[in-house]
């Protein structure tokens, strides 16, 4: 059976068929409140509000052993929790749903663990992975077949509440590599592990960058002098310009919700690369391509054999063009950390590595053609589609 424990704003399920509630008794005290049985189409399903069915509880006041222990208690299986969270990447917007994949706890004198007192031997649960994995693929799929876009993996950080975080504190999480902020992942998820409970989390982001506000930059044209330069190394790494710079790109590239962003198209000429897919609407037919920074990139080919296929530029706006790219390459250079990165990239993920990392060579798409019969605007070749510059 499955358990489905609802967060801030839902205190129940519309489409559930009700059958019983139970009120459950724990050794570790009081649930948040009775646990409603019933069906949700043929699926069994128990539910459980989070802050109480009144939403009276404080992320800090919740008591979480005893609402694993309940559930564990009814011989459920697997774990659903909805959670309401702030977004801190910038693909994480307003009703965005997230099933993160790694979890960083910042929470402070909540019980923790079932593994304490002179009855209990000492234990170490294996958390090194939190959500169970089976149970994340079958919440995307289930997404995806019902119509609604979803970032598959991230990480949550979970903090104390009840209060909203400062500026400094959402750098700090995001410098730690945090992607999404809540008060209630933890200790749910390592409770549930300890029970041995499938869990997974949907997030739905309800404050995506609300502290800084978006650095949207002006995007050169081609013929600019910037883009027709070769664009120099970067030299120092963890810097507070380098962060604001890639914080700026960032923003650029998730306003103009485009595929990737070379520095030098908003002005600044390092050799500093972003790019990232996921289930983008003006890429319906491309695979998703993994949200990477890449700064001093490197480029093998591992192939000869190129492909064409039509290409956009936010310097080009409003034009397109059949452009050769190899179809598969290797890839390396340095986060912002100056932590190393290299991968292998095939089909549309190497198209979109090679086309941004030209434009550190002062290279735009165009120069690549070879046949400018197929280069033109937008509305010409394909008119009555809406596209956007890539």
């Amino acid at each position: 059976m499955i358990a489905i424990i609802g967060g801030s704003g839902l205190t129940e399920l519309a489409n559930l068929e009700i059958t019983r509630r139970k009120i459950v008794r724990t050794p570790y005290g009081e649930p948040s409140g009775p646990l409603t049985f019933g069906r949700i189409g043929t699926q069994e399903v128990v539910f459980l509000a989070r802050h109480g069915y009144g939403h009276t509880l404080a992320p800090h006041e919740i008591n979480y052993r005893a609402n694993l222990w309940a559930l564990h208690a009814q011989e459920i299986t697997r774990v659903v929790a909805i959670a309401t969270v702030g977004g801190i990447a910038a693909n994480l917007g307003a009703g965005t749903i997230a099933v993160p994949d790694q979890i960083i706890d910042y929470t402070w004198g909540r019980p923790s663990t079932y593994f304490e007192g002179s009855e209990q031997p000492v234990t170490h649960v294996d958390f090194t992975y939190p959500y169970n994995e089976d149970l994340r693929r079958l919440a995307i799929a289930s997404a995806k077949d019902a119509g609604l876009g979803i970032v598959d993996g991230g990480t949550y950080a979970a903090v104390q509440g009840p209060r909203l975080e400062t500026k400094a504190e959402i750098d700090r999480l995001e410098r730690d590599g945090a992607t999404m902020v809540g008060m209630t992942g933890m200790p749910e998820a390592a409770l549930a592990r300890e029970l041995g409970l499938a869990y997974a989390h949907l997030c739905v982001v309800v404050n995506p960058r609300w502290w800084r506000g978006m650095a949207v930059r002006d995007v050169l044209r081609m013929g600019h002098p910037v883009l027709r330069e070769k664009a120099k190394p970067v030299e120092h790494f963890g810097t507070a310009e380098l962060r604001d710079l890639l914080q700026d790109m960032k923003d650029t590239m998730a306003a103009k919700n485009g595929a990737g962003l070379a520095a030098p198209q908003i002005g600044v000429g390092q050799r500093v690369v972003i790019f990232g897919v996921d289930k983008n609407p003006r890429y319906p037919n491309a695979e998703e391509v993994p949200f990477t920074v890449l700064v001093n990139p490197k480029l093998v080919m591992l192939t000869r054999e190129v492909e064409e296929d039509w290409e956009g530029c936010l310097s080009v706006p409003g034009m397109r063009g059949v452009v050769p790219r190899y179809i598969k390459l290797r890839y390396s250079g340095f986060d912002i950390e100056g932590d190393p990165i290299e991968r292998v990239a095939e089909g549309f993920h190497a198209r979109v590595v090679q086309h941004e990392c030209d434009h550190l060579d002062g290279i735009l798409y165009p120069q690549r053609m070879t046949d400018l019969s197929r280069f033109g605007f937008n509305e010409e070749l394909f008119p009555g589609e809406e596209l956007q510059d890539e």
